[in-house]
């Protein structure tokens, strides 16, 4: 009982931005910076996703990683060719962007 206990108040101190590190981290690793800035950070050959966040809902937002044409056909993004779990993180980063440090 006491493990459980430990468990969950781990749990509940995960604060969010902590929970998108993942998502984060597969962000810069995947090369998205190339195109999109975050923050000042990044490209600009597609939109800034600093509030991404504000603008999107995780539906939509999953939608488009799992493929953008279907979404919009005519879109430049390519196909990132995600797994489920990689497009879960990303869909946990980019919707926690508001725009705040």
């Amino acid at each position: 009982m006491r493990r459980a206990y430990a468990f969950a108040v781990a749990l509940l101190a995960l604060s969010p931005a902590a929970a998108r590190e993942p998502g984060r981290a597969l962000f810069d690793a995947s090369g998205c910076r190339a195109c999109h800035a975050v923050g000042g950070r990044g490209g600009n050959a597609g939109p800034d996703l600093s509030f991404v966040g504000l603008r999107r809902e995780r539906a939509w937002l999953a939608a488009w990683l799992r493929d953008p044409r279907a979404v919009k056909p005519d879109t430049l993004m390519t196909h990132p060719g995600l797994s489920e779990g990689d497009r879960r993180g990303l869909v946990d980063y980019l919707s926690g962007l508001r725009g705040l440090p």
